[in-house]
């Protein structure tokens, strides 16, 4: 089986001091990466799950714009809430339990999603 270089990267996480190494494969030079997403969870060389749950909660929001664009005043609550419970709270409880929020300022971008839409409870 042959590896395609340009595709492979390398990511090292620790607390400590980052040791740089490099590894050729093929007679190329693997690149290195600081974050990589990997199962649908951005992984970071320093342990930190920040840029992930910026993604996420990014993520969210644009969803939920979508969904106020689209339904403005065509659908009513049970609707709204349907398509909140569908689209927008699955990208922010996908595997919660690796990247549990734990500063303030996490828990406070992530608690602005509620289990109902905002505006129509």
């Amino acid at each position: 089986m042959k590896f395609n270089a340009d595709k492979c990267k390398h990511l090292v996480m620790t607390k400590k001091k980052i040791m740089h190494t490099s590894y050729n494969l093929s007679g190329s030079q693997v690149a290195v990466a600081s974050i990589e997403k990997d199962l649908g969870v951005h992984v970071a060389s320093s342990l930190s799950w920040n840029d992930h749950i910026d993604l996420i909660v990014s993520k969210a929001n644009k969803m939920l714009g979508i969904i106020y664009r689209t339904c403005t005043t065509d659908c009513d609550q049970k609707t709204m809430s349907i398509l909140y419970k569908s689209l927008v709270r699955p990208q922010l409880e996908y595997v919660s339990q690796v990247w549990s929020p734990y500063s303030k300022e996490k828990i406070k971008a992530l608690s602005k999603f509620k289990d109902v839409p905002p505006n129509l409870s």
